[in-house]
């Protein structure tokens, strides 16, 4: 991932966690991203970066962190990230998905997922 980037999904991240919340990026990770496989999803407005929906996979499990900026809520971004989501090769085969949020809970079961305390999540096999 190009500085540039990381350096969106921090401003995004800080606007976003005005709202009183923390988000779990995996900024390791993210920095070691080679551009190789397409684990995350970015959505700009122009220059700004409105929306981010980064892929951890572990084997059979995966875990997603997905923001939208406070601005942009409601008009579908996380709709298309998700989309973008559900149609990644890695997650197609995984047992379990964690996707931890404490909004949007009615997108998310749109998409099979299952609220379970702060955390949202789907098994496909139990």
């Amino acid at each position: 991932m190009k500085n540039e980037q990381l350096e969106d999904i921090r401003i995004l991240q800080q606007e976003c966690e005005r709202e009183g919340f923390t988000l779990k990026l995996n900024w390791e990770t993210l920095r070691s991203r080679n551009g190789v496989h397409k684990n995350d999803f970015l959505h700009y407005d122009g220059l700004k970066l409105v929306g981010f929906l980064g892929l951890y996979d572990f084997g059979n499990k995966a875990e997603m962190c997905g923001m939208v900026h406070p601005d942009y809520r409601g008009v579908g971004l996380g709709k298309w990230l998700m989309d973008c989501l559900s149609e990644h090769p890695d997650v197609v085969n995984v047992s379990q998905q964690l996707l931890r949020t404490r909004d949007a809970h009615g997108l998310y079961e749109q998409y099979g997922y299952t609220v379970c305390d702060a955390m949202v999540k789907r098994s496909d096999r139990d």
